[in-house]
């Protein structure tokens, strides 16, 4: 936007009227759009000329050629008579062509486009006329896919590039001097409390321009506000006039609230106030429609164009985001256009419909667009239900450099122009994970482009890590993690924060887990060749399932699904409350609406059907209560206090008042709670977290690990806000009970303290009972040869298994029915293996035949099989048993790992045998890799 001032004239009578020609929103009379999509002609470059087929527009190449073929393609169509009536054009409009587009109209070039997102026309009225009156017209589009171009996005790494005319094409008949729309700011000013309109005026005749209307209503009624600007007097400035005129060659730039209008270099400029303005909200999605007209001096109107403005601010201050002045929480679904079976984004309304509406049902309010532009329809439909958009520009691993600045900048002014009258746009990305090897200069270019061309938009350059933030209004990490060290990621996000400058931060990616998807989640899975959707890891599964149950049986594999499921609620879950613990004015987005072709990490199945219900998700929306024990931990031994503090994140559109907490524990499955605290009268403001009520309760004594149920609800006169935690109580060994156990010369001195302080030095004759160790030798060696016990506890270091840091988001746990089964239900596993328990694994088990697993983790992510890494298993060496747990065991606080180890130093003790068995050569091998 042009930044010059000038004066402004005093606002003119505005007045409330109904226009019958005008009660629908959107009917131009002055204007004709026919629709070019349906049957076309298509062959590929390569191909003689007369190797022309059919095909249906709009659609992407490979809907028709395969998904293989990647290259150039030639549309062309018939196009019925056009009559060219006097003083009108005629437009082909493209909405979306992929990735560089040629039009001819009549074998003559009309035009080119490059960029697969952006709409783009061509004006084809002299060819026309030149075909004479009553003939067809020939339209032939030439488009080059370009795979790899720097725009393309991020959607071809899931699924194949595409090319080809991939949304609708129209024809359109416009007056000789238009408005373009292309090009058309037009937004509410919530602070000057006016409508703002900038519009490039095209074609001939521009100079007879001399009158405007601007028309306006809140969506939904019928009575249109009208502010009419008159031609300018010829004779002199008029500074007093109770008409506000069409200024010519004079610049609006920002100022004033009055009435104004201004004509120049063909650019459209409109201030209009609005009494009684109704912010946009995602509560109140209010919408306005308008009208802009203009016309010459005498006579009638000769062009008009429709839009929706919207009165909303958003804006990063200190830490925190504001929307219209009041804190903002993001919480939001990444999305990356990915719509399998297609290769190219959905087109229909229907489509986005349902993806608002289960985003909002799971309690977020913003959808991000990742590395693609989604069609227009979609984010009108955002605008209408009040959902939050964040738009990241489909730069993934691009040429921002120098030598590609005028391309970027002529494809982003493209972006920026389509989506920024669309209110439920509040945060832009202009890149994604690009490195550190960008030319800042490209950033900084496109960063003030952006600010010039949305005043008030609130902009990062790289959506990636923190430290890549440089040129930003807030700042944005990807710290995809585990639980166990999340708190830790954060406390570093907060301290970046602080030491760099203090501004909003978001997660632009985060929080994601995969689940069990059966090898016949998907329907076409034994098609061949395999479609892109289809996970290869699908096709390997039989196998791993097929080995699993000879090796185990079938116990456990049953509920593959069911327990990842939980477990990755959980995870998810514990992320999200603990970022809004740790962080209390950030945002966050969760990793990714649906399952892609690599990785099962969708709150959306492969058959598009959601994983979990509303109901699991209640606890998440803009007021929470939250959990803190010492270190997150979630197991306690009974007879101890558990020392819970209970706060309260708030988010709502007005203050807490009047606040009643209520927490309580009971045991899962029963109705009465074993304990219950409350607190009245809590009062919070927005965007804040409060310590609402600490507890200490004393945990009840048990004989096995049970399951208890902590339950935080928060009553307030806008609503009820609850929420639900698991936790473990588990039985305190008894010392004289304990079993005798010995260390081996390669268990730490902080092994010996923190696991087995009681225990005796191994020596040179062999012990009656179990012997711990975390390294091999020969001593350990011959002791498992002659019958020995042996609990292995890895390192990770020489003459141990090998133990690898993990991404618990790559899997769930299987766990077997093994015989400590009848000891340790299986969900205390599922439930505390990514809390208490978590620790290294060892990486991808080659020998589970050898081995009787008990918790094992399943890896499908980003693989073309089903990995298996090691948690607990046991196997037979020579006459011993060695039983190997990669869970932790010691640190403060976990009262799980500390229980399990003396259950599985009892059970080796016992006369039950592993069922399979490991070559000692196999057992050296084994651990003689570490070097």
């Amino acid at each position: 936007m042009r930044m010059a001032r000038s004066w402004i004239h005093p606002c003119a009578l505005i007045v409330f009227f109904a226009v019958p020609a005008y009660t629908a929103a959107g009917a131009n009379p002055f204007r004709e759009q026919r629709s070019l999509n349906g049957a076309w002609s298509f062959r590929r470059d390569a191909l003689a000329p007369a190797s022309w087929v059919n095909v249906t527009v709009p659609s992407s190449f490979q809907s028709h050629e395969g998904d293989a073929f990647h290259g150039i393609g030639w549309y062309k169509k018939t196009v019925a008579p056009v009559p060219v009536a006097e003083n009108r054009r005629i437009l082909v409009r493209f909405e979306g062509a992929a990735t560089l587009a040629e039009v001819w109209w009549n074998d003559a070039k009309v035009g080119s486009h490059l960029g697969a997102w952006t709409p783009f026309r061509c004006d084809v009225t002299d060819e026309s006329c030149r075909a004479g009156p009553g003939r067809p017209h020939e339209l032939r589009v030439r488009l080059d896919e370009k795979v790899g171009h720097d725009t393309q996005g991020f959607l071809p790494v899931i699924a194949p590039h595409f090319g080809g005319l991939w949304q609708d094409v129209h024809l359109e008949i416009v007056p000789e001097t238009y408005l373009d729309d292309l090009r058309l700011l037009a937004v509410g000013d919530l602070d000057k409390r006016c409508i703002r309109v900038e519009v490039p005026v095209l074609g001939g005749h521009i100079k007879d321009i001399a009158r405007m209307e601007l028309r306006y209503r809140p969506r939904g009624t019928n009575q249109w506000t009208v502010q009419a600007f008159h031609p300018e007097p010829r004779d002199a400035v008029v500074r007093d006039s109770s008409q506000p005129v069409l200024r010519k060659q004079t610049d609006l730039g920002t100022a004033g609230t009055r009435a104004a209008a201004a004509l120049r270099n063909d650019l459209l400029q409109a201030v209009v106030p609005v009494a009684n303005i109704r912010p946009w909200s995602p509560e109140h999605p209010d919408l306005y429609d308008i009208e802009v007209l203009i016309g010459p001096a005498h006579g009638g109107w000769t062009d008009q164009i429709t839009a929706t403005v919207a009165f909303r601010k958003i804006e990063a201050r200190g830490g925190e985001l504001l929307l219209n002045g009041k804190p903002l929480q993001v919480r939001g679904i990444l999305n990356w256009g990915y719509y399998p079976p297609r290769v190219a984004p959905a087109l229909e309304k229907e489509t986005y419909l349902r993806d608002f509406q289960f985003a909002r049902a799971l309690g977020f309010n913003l959808m991000k667009f990742c590395l693609w532009v989604p069609p227009r329809r979609c984010l009108e439909l955002a605008d209408e239900m009040g959902i939050l958009a964040w738009m990241e520009y489909p730069t993934w691993h691009a040429n921002l450099t120098v030598a590609h600045a005028p391309t970027l900048t002529a494809e982003f002014t493209e972006f920026l122009a389509y989506d920024r009258n669309h209110p439920a746009v509040i945060l832009r990305s202009l890149t994604c994970e690009s490195g550190r090897d960008v030319d800042q200069p490209v950033l900084q270019q496109l960063y003030n482009l952006a600010h010039r061309m949305i005043p008030g938009s609130v902009i990062e350059d790289n959506s990636s890590w923190i430290a890549w933030n440089r040129i930003c209004d807030f700042y944005d990490d990807h710290p995809y993690g585990n639980n166990h060290t999340w708190v830790a990621t954060l406390t570093g996000l907060r301290k970046y924060v602080k030491q760099h400058g203090v501004k909003p931060l978001l997660l632009g990616e985060a929080i994601a887990d995969d689940t069990w998807a059966a090898p016949d989640a998907v329907p076409a899975g034994t098609a061949n060749p395999r479609p892109f959707w289809v996970p290869p890891f699908l096709a390997d599964e039989p196998r791993w399932l097929s080995q699993m149950r000879g090796v185990a049986g079938p116990g456990g594999l049953e509920s593959l699904q069911k327990d990842s499921l939980r477990y990755a609620l959980l995870m998810r879950k514990y992320q999200i409350e603990a970022f809004r613990r740790e962080i209390p004015a950030g945002g966050y987005v969760v990793s990714v609406i649906r399952d892609f072709s690599t990785a099962s990490m969708g709150l959306l199945d492969y058959a598009g059907k959601p994983k979990w219900t509303p109901t699991d998700w209640d606890w998440h929306n803009d007021t929470m209560c939250l959990l803190r024990t010492p270190n997150d931990c979630r197991t306690f031994f009974a007879g101890d206090k558990l020392q819970a503090d209970v706060l309260i994140s708030h988010f709502g559109s007005g203050r807490l008042v009047d606040g009643a907490l209520a927490v309580s524990i009971r045991k899962d499955g029963n109705t009465r709670p074993i304990f219950r605290a409350d607190k009245s009268g809590l009062r919070q403001d927005p965007g804040s977290v409060q310590d609402a009520l600490t507890i200490a309760p004393v945990l009840p004594c048990v004989d096995r690990p049970t399951r208890f149920l902590v339950k935080a609800t928060l009553a307030t006169p806008s609503g009820v806000h609850a929420n639900e935690w698991p936790i473990w109580i588990v039985p305190r060994a008894e010392p004289a009970k304990q079993p005798r156990v010995w260390l081996h010369a390669s268990c730490t001195d902080a092994v010996n303290r923190a696991l087995a302080p009681a225990a005796l030095p191994l020596g040179a004759q062999d012990p009656p009972g179990v012997v711990i160790a975390q390294a091999f030798d020969e001593r350990l060696f011959q002791l498992l040869e002659r019958g020995g016990k042996v609990l292995f506890l890895p390192d990770g270091k020489r003459h141990s298994f090998p133990l690898d840091e993990h991404w618990f988001l790559r899997g769930a746990p299987y766990v077997s029915t093994h015989p400590l089964l009848n000891v340790i239900p299986r969900e205390l596993f599922v439930e505390t293996q990514a809390f208490d328990l978590a620790s290294r694994v060892i990486p991808d088990v080659g020998y589970l035949k050898q081995v009787d697993p008990i918790v094992m983790l399943w890896d499908t992510h980003d693989i073309d099989r089903v990995k298996t890494h090691g948690l607990l298993f046991e196997t037979r060496v020579g006459k011993g048993k060695l039983m190997v747990s990669a869970l932790r065991h010691d640190g403060p606080a976990n009262a799980v790992g500390r229980w399990l180890l003396d259950v599985l130093v009892n059970y080796l003790q016992t006369v039950s045998n592993p069922k399979n068995s490991m070559p000692l050569a196999v057992l050296r091998q084994e651990v003689d890799k570490i070097r």
